[in-house]
């Protein structure tokens, strides 16, 4: 009951001689609030449609599933793809479609690591997205820049000698620090 319609999808990046019919060369502008405008360029592996006007986003990941590290929408900041993209791809997809709907994302572990999971992720509401991107802002401008307190937070890291020991511990520690308001607001966002 799916069907592809789009393979590659680039917006916001130069486009190749061979286009993909729904790329776009401009960048998509999410609204941040106060007048602010995030600039996305990217690639969006397949859309599909899944019923008339409706649509989904395909991520390939080619890494190893882990249960744990799929549960909620947004991660705590950290996991923002599938919203951004949908917001990308409703747009493209109007140039060709009219009104066309992004239901949601889904993340496909298409390799021997992965098992073939799939984790689909529904298209948050609008307000939602512009709230954890809204945060990141703030946390940027702030310059209020966190070590993980979280060990698996930094599981693939090659450069770990570089922070030194007792890091998670250390970092624990500072989240009570009311400077890090902005930074513990994030991490709530589900």
């Amino acid at each position: 009951g799916r069907l592809p319609v789009g393979l590659e999808v680039s917006f916001g990046r130069e486009l190749d001689e061979e286009v993909e019919a729904l790329a776009h060369a401009e960048p998509i502008m999410i609204p941040i609030g106060d007048r602010l405008a995030l600039r996305v360029g990217g690639r969006i592996d397949r859309i599909d449609q899944v019923a008339p006007g409706k649509f989904e986003i395909v991520d390939y990941k080619t890494g190893g599933y882990f249960e744990d590290d799929w549960r909620g929408t947004f991660a705590g900041g950290t996991r923002l793809q599938h919203a951004l993209y949908a917001v990308a791809a409703a747009e493209l997809l109007e140039q060709k479609y009219g009104r066309a709907s992004v239901t949601g994302g889904v993340y496909y572990f298409s390799s021997a690591r992965g098992r073939q999971e799939r984790v689909t992720i529904a298209t948050p509401p609008a307000a939602a997205l512009r709230a954890v991107l809204g945060t990141l802002r703030e946390i940027i401008a702030s310059g209020t820049f966190v070590h993980a307190a979280a060990e698996s937070a930094c599981k693939w890291c090659d450069f770990g000698n570089a922070c030194g020991t007792d890091v998670f511990r250390r970092a624990g520690n500072k989240l009570g620090d009311k400077k890090l308001a902005t930074y513990l607001r994030l991490t709530q966002h589900d």
